[in-house]
Parts: structure tokens; C-alpha cells; sequence
């Protein structure tokens, strides 16, 4: 009996300590969590650190998504298929890679997405390519292969349209000598063809037929869908008019370098979002 009491108490003494600490939440109704620190920018194209990803993860969404805790399989996100020989929808020996993009879907000012939207945003991480940044996931399987040699840019792309030796020693527009002293103006025409060259290369991957993005890759890719699954910041999916109407780039093959590589100050979407994910931004304080 002795023991039964001093269990009945303990058992009393959690329960109030439980009540205590309930009671003393300010915002019994808010999950707060604890990070490595203030993430650094709301944009996919522009984020590359662990902080900013957890916010862009319940923000927008990517075409296919990771299977809980499997590194490995693949399930349907944003497109209702995961590609896959056994079902059609990788063909060509790996190079063409076929997504039924989801109807009904809404980004988060009411906006309907469309196989556009997909198209845009893989494309605009590509000409997006901040200094230090992630962009260099989707140039790689992307475009062709220079000297044997997977590019990192689409500079490299810009050096080869001009007929430089080594193009993969560019890595900066700036490093290429086309444009006007302190400017991104093309010096010439002749600048001007290789900056859209190298864009309509990018842009010939890409085909939309009927509510389908069937993408061509210039060489097989092994981890292709690997970086298009959501947690892949650079691979989620944009409004693309809302974009555009943010003073982002619209997605012209024929001034996409003004919005090539940005300093994070002149990033319009860096503080913004309009995702198609489970939460909504209310607001954010910086360094918060």
C-alpha cells in the first residue's frame, strides 16, 4: 500500500508539474523550433544553407519527393509520376525524362500551375548562378559536356559560343570581357548571339506537350531525379508570372544575364514567397 501511494503521488506531482509548464506558454497555439541560425534568403535559386532550406521545404514544392526517411525511393509530388523505364517515362538510354505535372494545384496567391511554371524555374536557377550558389546542381546534367567535362555554369557555355580556348576556366559574364565597363550592356552583337546561344541550348532541353514537361538531356545523368526531389531548394517550383510581375526575370531568352547572378541585396524574391506547399509565409523579421 505504502508503495502504491508513493507511485499515486509521483504520478500527482508530474501531472501538476506538466499543468505548471503548460500554463507559462505564451503561445500555447505556435511551434517554435531552434535552428543553426537566421536563413539567409527566401528564393530556391539563391538558397544554399541547411536554415533557409527548412523554410523553402514547407514553402514550395518540387516535382517528386523523397519516400519518408528513404535516401532511395521516389514518390509523386508536384508531378503525378515518377519517371521510370518500367513505366515509358524514361526513354532515349536515360536522356528523356517524361512528368505528368499535377493539375489543380494553386500556388499561394491563387495562381494555377502550368507545365510553364516547371519549365521557368528549372531554367531560372540555371541563369540565376549566384556566386557560391547551387545552380551549378542543374548545369551540369543540363547542358552538354564541354572537353569531356561536366560545366558548373552556363558561363562556360557563354566561352564556348565565343570560340574561347579552355572555356571551363570562366566562371563569371564579368571574366569574358562583353560587356560595357560597369554595366551587363553586351559590347557588341556578336556578344549579344552568344549570351542567347547559350540560353536557347538550355532552352531546347525543355519541351511541353499537353499537360507533360518532357525533358531531353544532352548526356544520361544518373542522379537526374535526385536533384529535382523536394529538399532540392534550387528544383522547387515557381509562379513564373508571379515572378516576373516581382521584377524577377520572365523568361526571355534575350536579357536573361541582367538577372544573372545577383548580389543578394537586388534579389526580388529573396524576402518573398508564393509557393504551392503546406504553409504560407505571415511574415519575417531579418536575423530573426
Amino acid at each position: 500500500m505504502k508503495k502504491i501511494l508513493i507511485i499515486m503521488m509521483a504520478v500527482l506531482l508530474v501531472g501538476a508539474f506538466i499543468g505548471m509548464a503548460a500554463g507559462s506558454v505564451v503561445n500555447p497555439n505556435t511551434l517554435v523550433e531552434e535552428t543553426i541560425g537566421p536563413f539567409d534568403s527566401m528564393d530556391p535559386a539563391w538558397s544554399y544553407d541547411t536554415a533557409s532550406g527548412e523554410v523553402i521545404w514547407q514553402l514550395y514544392e518540387n516535382l517528386v519527393q523523397y519516400d519518408g526517411t528513404s535516401t532511395v525511393k521516389l514518390l509523386p509530388m508536384l508531378s503525378t509520376n515518377v519517371p521510370s523505364v518500367a513505366d515509358g517515362t524514361i526513354l532515349d538510354n536515360g536522356t528523356t525524362y517524361v512528368f505528368h505535372i499535377r493539375q489543380g494545384v494553386y500556388f499561394h496567391n491563387g495562381d494555377i500551375l502550368t507545365p510553364e511554371d516547371v519549365v521557368y524555374s528549372l531554367e531560372r536557377t540555371v541563369i540565376f548562378d549566384r556566386s557560391g550558389g547551387p545552380s551549378w546542381m542543374l548545369a551540369g546534367p543540363l547542358f552538354p559536356m564541354i572537353d569531356g567535362q561536366y560545366v558548373s555554369t552556363i558561363v562556360q557555355v557563354v566561352a564556348q559560343e565565343l570560340g574561347l580556348s579552355n572555356p571551363l576556366n570562366y566562371t563569371s559574364l564579368a571574366s569574358l570581357g562583353i560587356f560595357a565597363t560597369g554595366t551587363k550592356n553586351p559590347l557588341n552583337d556578336k556578344y549579344k548571339q552568344a549570351l542567347i546561344n547559350a540560353f536557347n541550348l538550355l532552352a531546347k532541353d525543355f519541351e511541353i506537350k499537353g499537360n507533360d514537361v518532357i525533358i531531353h538531356l544532352p548526356q544520361p545523368y544518373a542522379p537526374f531525379l535526385y536533384i529535382l526531389a523536394h529538399g532540392a531548394n534550387w528544383s522547387s517550383i515557381l509562379d513564373k508570372k508571379w515572378a516576373a510581375d516581382h521584377n524577377a526575370w520572365d523568361g526571355a531568352a534575350d536579357d536573361w544575364w541582367y538577372y544573372h547572378n545577383p548580389v543578394e541585396s537586388a534579389d526580388p524574391l529573396g524576402s518573398i514567397e508564393n509557393g504551392t506547399g503546406p504553409y504560407e509565409l505571415q511574415y519575417w523579421i531579418p536575423g530573426r
